[in-house]
């Protein structure tokens, strides 16, 4: 290898780390990708994501929380929704955790599942917790 080529596979190399920071602040607060994972630099610097999750159905209008009994194959479906959320941010839509819900109280027509999860506010440096909500009709 020529030292030529040796000097245009550094810069390739030291120019996409330059892009690639900026681009995964980007992703991690568009998407809300963990800024743990993939190559980012963000982990320095934030804690790691929590994730919360409830369940609602609609009553006279108002959105009241579903009462639901946990069952144990439930379980691993849950677990890797979480797994999946904390990685790949809002690109993990709880589709199959509303589907199982669905399947488990035969009674309710209509589901909001809510999704919490902390950031940290560039302009105050503070955690805030940001809620995303999906709605699904049987």
């Amino acid at each position: 290898m020529t030292l030529r080529t040796k000097s245009r596979l550094a810069a390739a190399v030291l120019g996409g780390l330059l892009l690639w920071v900026p681009g995964h602040k980007l992703l991690v607060e568009r998407f809300d990708l963990n800024p743990w994972k993939f190559g980012g630099f963000a982990m320095y610097a934030v804690p790691a994501p929590k994730i919360g999750i409830g369940f609602y159905t609609e009553e006279n209008g108002s959105l009241v929380p579903l009462r639901m009994q946990s069952h144990p194959d439930d379980q691993p479906l849950f677990l890797d929704f979480f797994s999946t959320r904390k990685h790949m941010g809002m690109w993990a839509r709880p589709d199959a955790l509303a589907t199982r819900v669905f399947e488990r109280n035969p009674a309710i027509d209509q589901l909001a599942i809510v999704i919490t999860s902390q950031h940290i506010d560039p302009q105050t440096a503070k955690l805030e917790k940001t809620q995303r909500g999906y709605r699904y009709q049987r």
